[in-house]
This record gives structure tokens, C-alpha cells and sequence, in this order.
């Protein structure tokens, strides 16, 4: 799972291939698989938030400032 301030790419394979393996008949699901998968796709989750937070929302204010709004 990507943490702290590494930087992680995004694997289609690995997803592709663990949720293939994952499927072990038709109720039956093999986890380990199944979370691996999970793991590479939340590297795209955590990039984006990542990426989502380093924008600054329009209209923003800064208190230190000097000039008037």
C-alpha cells in the first residue's frame, strides 16, 4: 500500500491478473488476491487525493497577504 510521501505507479497487470486469480469458482474468492489487487488499485486513490490537495480552490485568501482581496 503506498504511504507516507512515497510515490507509487499504478499497476493495470497486477490488478488485472490478481483479480483474475481471485475469482476461485463461482463463490468463492481467494483473498490474498483479492487484496493485492485492492492494494495497486488504492495507489491510484492516494494520487489523486494527493494530487487533489495540492490545488488551491479559487477565491482562496492568504492571511499573510499584503494585498487587499
Amino acid at each position: 500500500m503506498a504511504e507516507g510521501s512515497e510515490l507509487s505507479f499504478f499497476d493495470l497487470h497486477i490488478v488485472h491478473d490478481n483479480f483474475d486469480r481471485a475469482l476461485v469458482e463461482d463463490y468463492d474468492v481467494n483473498i490474498k488476491a483479492y487484496l493485492d489487487a485492492y492494494n495497486e488499485l488504492y495507489k491510484v486513490l492516494v494520487e489523486q487525493m494527493r494530487a487533489e490537495m495540492r490545488v488551491e480552490p479559487v477565491g482562496v485568501v492568504h492571511v499573510d497577504d499584503d494585498t487587499p482581496p
